[in-house]
């Protein structure tokens, strides 16, 4: 068959199915998956996580099951992006050797390596697999002398654990940690202490651990002097060595106001470390503003003076739910502010390690009064690209919200974006968090749509391959993926690959509701009505079976209304042994935001 005659072949597939379609764009939401798979219901899930490295997306949740005595921990995975997941999901606990409520999962991810951890029995237990959650340890362990109030990290195959102590006898807990080499196989023999007043006197606690490569960070709010201070200590050796005494971050007299809540964010050198203050106060009041302090040199030296971030009246309003996150010399931090009236999500930002901040905060939901305001605010970074989700009751019951910023919070979309499929306002959705691997995000949430709450998941905007392509050449199925940014002004990719050296090409796509799969060619067409085609040709040796690839760029208007447009693609190729003289691709599904 000639490249002409392969031409027109591929060509007329195309043209049978063209013709242009005019669709509602903001009609158009893909459905969300239910990841809990128990048919019982029982008291339903609860403090989930979700975690995500390359293609793979895990998450982990509490549940109460029929069965089962207590709450036991569940985990789900997909490796394809979320496209698809386990049937069933797994219990990584076993009640009979470990009895007690297990609660307060924790999830990280390094490569093909996943660490859960859990708390049960006054005690922090783990599971792990080396295998992207396909095998598991028989039943969980306990991480040696840990105790349940914990937090994790990881860096490469080295896993950090930092806890509240607080043996039997004493007042008040002090913070330990301990450290893994190899993922948990073994771990160090004795427990370090991190803060050094005298032992078990003056409430340590509120813990938050950051690793970045061999550097480790803690803070923790500390009540030795009275009312609660910040704390920090590091290391610089993952966890060999650390400072002989602490640092105190709130600038304000020690002891004398209360700071409480900490959270940390580092890149880099940098160190950035929010939380919340009563220092502006009317002692009846307990009007907390939010503060920040930074260090440009991995915790060795501070600033001289912390900085509010709020920016009404010094304690005129009380502000909640502080965070923040960290990427190059920037760090954004939001939290929830009553100024309004209800809790609303305001915003500061530093390009500069935290030497200075905005002099105005911004207000980023567009909620309205009557609402009654955000509840369970996260946000998260990946370079300059911010991404906001929250849960609020704009529409009667909780329904789950995404915003997000493409400029290092210089600008954001101008209306909320709602994550749940289901009708507004019908029965709850809350607790959303989110997990970010390359261009893609993916965000999970508990439900209340069917008997009892479950856990659900959604893509807000990005990728994925669905179906499967045909054989051609060398037994050769072309392969289609999609990378990069998808939201309005910016340029999506395409990437072709294993296709027969040089072949002639179309690729094609179609609007929301175009996906489909019907019969075709000893495989599937995956897309209909199709809307535009592109013809091209595969780089690669000349018929060189398996070597044939390309990229294709696609330009995304910046216009607002192609806010929540769905678009699919799929590929045809000529080549004179597949099936008709043609090998197709799988297909890609797109979201735009």
């Amino acid at each position: 068959m000639t490249r002409l005659n392969g031409a027109l072949l591929v060509g007329s597939w195309i043209l049978g199915n063209l013709f242009f379609i005019g669709v509602d764009l903001y009609a158009q939401k893909r459905p969300d998956l239910r990841l809990d798979t128990d048919l019982v219901g029982n008291e339903g899930v609860s403090d989930h996580r979700i975690a995500a490295s390359g293609d793979a997306v895990y998450v982990v949740w509490e549940e109460d099951r029929g069965g089962y005595p207590n709450r036991n921990i569940y985990f789900n995975r997909s490796l394809d992006g979320g496209a698809t997941w386990l049937a069933s999901d797994l219990r990584l606990n076993n009640p009979s050797s470990s009895p007690g409520r297990a609660e307060n999962p924790q999830i990280a991810v390094n490569g093909d390596s996943v660490f859960v951890a859990w708390a049960n029995y006054g005690q922090t237990r783990y599971n792990r697999s080396f295998d992207r959650g396909s095998t598991w340890m028989p039943e969980g362990r306990v991480i040696p002398g840990s105790r349940h109030k914990s937090k994790l990290a990881v860096s490469d195959d080295w896993v950090y654990l930092v806890w509240e102590e607080l043996p039997p006898g004493a007042d008040e807990p002090d913070i330990y940690f301990i450290r893994s080499w190899d993922w948990g196989s073994n771990w160090q023999l004795e427990t370090k202490r991190l803060d050094s007043d005298e032992p078990f006197v003056g409430w340590s606690g509120g813990l938050r651990i950051v690793a970045v490569k061999h550097k480790i960070y803690v803070v923790w709010k500390d009540m030795r002097d009275g009312q609660a201070d910040i704390y920090f200590n590091r290391s610089l050796d993952r966890g060999a060595t650390w400072f002989a005494e602490e640092v105190r971050l709130d600038t304000d007299p020690a002891g004398y106001h209360g700071s409480i809540a900490p959270y940390l964010a580092a890149s880099g050198n940098a160190v950035h470390v929010v939380w919340r203050d009563l220092r502006s106060s009317l002692p009846d009041l307990k009007r907390y503003d939010i503060y920040a302090i930074s260090s440009q040199d991995s915790g060795t030296t501070w600033n001289r003076f912390d900085q509010r971030l709020d920016k009404d009246f010094k304690g005129a309003a009380n502000s909640d739910w502080v965070q923040v996150v960290a990427s190059g010399d920037s760090a954004y931090a939001i939290w929830l502010d009553y100024r309004d009236g209800f809790p609303a999500t305001y915003f500061n930002r530093t390009d500069d390690a935290g030497l200075s901040w905005l002099k105005y905060d911004q207000r980023l939901d567009s909620l309205p009064a009557e609402a009654g305001g955000i509840f369970g605010v996260y946000l998260y970074v990946a370079g300059k690209r911010l991404y906001l989700t929250w849960a609020d009751r704009r529409t009667g019951n909780f329904d789950v919200y995404f915003n997000r910023s493409d400029d290092g919070g210089r600008t954001w979309l101008p209306e909320d974006v709602r994550l749940d499929s289901k009708p507004a306002g019908d029965h709850s959705s809350s607790s959303p968090r989110m997990a970010l691997s390359g261009d893609s995000v993916y965000a999970a949430w508990t439900d209340s749509r069917g008997t009892s709450r479950d856990l659900y998941f959604t893509i807000p905007y990005g990728s994925q391959p669905y179906g499967e392509g045909t054989a051609g050449t060398g037994g050769f199925r072309p392969s289609l993926r999609g990378s990069d940014s998808l939201t309005i002004g910016s340029t999506f990719t395409l990437t072709l690959s294993e296709g027969l050296g040089g072949a002639f090409g179309v690729l094609a796509w179609g609007g929301p509701g175009s996906k489909t799969s019907i019969p075709l060619a000893g495989g599937a067409l995956y897309v209909s009505p199709i809307a535009q085609m592109r013809p091209f040709l595969l780089d690669g040796g000349r018929d060189a079976a398996g070597e044939g690839d390309s990229e294709q760029f696609f330009s995304i208007p910046g216009m607002p209304e192609f806010i929540g447009f769905n678009v699919n693609f799929q590929a045809a190729f000529l080549d004179p042994q597949g099936q008709g003289g043609i090998s197709l691709s799988n297909a890609v599904e797109a979201w735009i935001l």
